[in-house]
């Protein structure tokens, strides 16, 4: 082999491992981008996006000075299920939920949870609520089903229970 035929022969490999060299460093660039990426805290998830379209998001509940987070939440076309875990207690009742919220008006007994919110939520729904609470904000409908845990439905303190949401903006 010729000093020059071995110079071309490096050189045709210096540009294939070079060009790998660049495109796995590109990679890892944009694999790290997209795991610790400036904005990857302000994604919003399926449970913001169903907070968002239900209008239980906490900025838009801002005189609550509190708000509830969902176990739970899926939302699709303008259609949202979210699920929540109420603990009981002062701090955490169904009360304070609904005052949270707004949602006014008396509770329908024995109701039936539709289908669409068991379709919408990957968690177990009952067929049935104990309560269930219909309202309109800012032309969304939601309708709020509780399921309490035990005994405790309207004393002061609340038995803890299990809130499903299925909200729908026409």
């Amino acid at each position: 082999m010729s000093p020059s035929s071995a110079t071309r022969h490096r050189a045709v490999w210096a540009v294939p491992l070079g060009l790998t060299g660049l495109v796995l460093v590109l990679l890892l660039a944009v694999g790290g981008w997209f795991l610790l990426g400036p904005d990857s805290d302000t994604r919003t998830s399926a449970a913001d996006r169903a907070e968002q379209l239900a209008r239980f998001a906490p900025e838009q509940n801002p005189h609550a000075g509190r708000f509830y987070v969902p176990v739970e939440g899926r939302s699709a076309g303008h259609t949202a299920c979210l699920r929540y875990r109420i603990n009981g207690g002062q701090d955490s009742s169904v009360k304070d939920f609904r005052r949270t919220y707004g949602i006014e008006g008396p509770g329908r007994v024995g109701a039936a949870i539709p289908r669409a919110v068991a379709d919408g939520l990957t968690s177990h729904v009952p067929a049935h609520a104990d309560l269930a609470f219909t309202d309109i904000d800012e032309g969304v409908r939601r309708d709020v089903y509780v399921v309490y845990n035990g005994e405790g439905e309207g004393s002061a303190t609340e038995s803890g229970a299990r809130v499903y949401v299925h909200a729908e903006k026409p």
